[in-house]
Parts: C-alpha cells; structure tokens; sequence
C-alpha cells in the first residue's frame, strides 16, 4: 500500500522561504531590479543585485541583525537608483525619437551623431 509518510519531508520550513515570506518588501524590489538589468543588458548591476541576494540570505542565516539591515539599506538603494537610471533612459529615448522625427530641434544626434549609445550604467 502506498505510504504518506514522505509528506512531513516536504513540508518542512525551508529558510529561504520563511526569509522572502517576512521580508516580502524588499524581494518585490530585488525581483523588478534584477528582471530590469537584465531586460537592459547591465551585466554590473545584475551581478550586483545576485551578489546582495546571496548576501542578504548569508545574512539571515548567521543571524546578524546589523548586518541583514545594513543589506536591506542597500537593497532598497539599489532599487531607488535602478528606477531612477530607468527614468533617465526611458527620457533619453524619447528626446532621441522625438529629434529623429523632427518634432524638436536637434539637440541629441546633432554633427551626424546617430544618438545610439549604450546605458550609462
């Protein structure tokens, strides 16, 4: 007869889970910062917010409170700057489509500049 006794093995409280229950406010963030570096091909920023997840859990598994805060202060600056830098872009875009369908004057492709760059990350 078919046993249920491998249910209490999966239903054990994993860490990391019971860590992204609690602290559901700062994953939100680190999920869109990550999804948005690497949407826009920053391999810096992307390596840096996997960097501070592994940290962040390191953090919470040793117990340190100064430490888990002090990476939930960079966490929470590093989702500030990201939509900030994403704020920036989205504007550059747009100037540049705007000077390229001449509805403003040029300003970005002006002295046969293309305005194509990369993201100033």
């Amino acid at each position: 007869m078919f046993s249920l006794s491998f249910i209490p093995t999966l239903t054990q409280d994993v860490s990391f889970l019971s860590l992204m229950q609690e602290n559901l406010w700062l994953f939100i963030p680190a999920i869109v910062v990550l999804w948005l570096s690497f949407l826009m091909r920053v391999r810096k920023v992307l390596a840096a917010q996997v960097l501070l997840l592994i940290g962040i859990f390191i953090a919470w598994n040793i117990a340190s409170e100064a430490l888990f805060l002090g990476m939930m202060l960079l966490q929470t600056a590093l989702s500030i700057w990201m939509l900030i830098r994403v704020v920036i872009e989205i504007e550059w875009s747009y100037s540049r489509r705007l000077e390229k369908t001449h509805f403003i004057p040029r300003n970005i492709t002006k002295g046969g500049n293309a305005g194509i760059r990369d993201y100033r990350f």
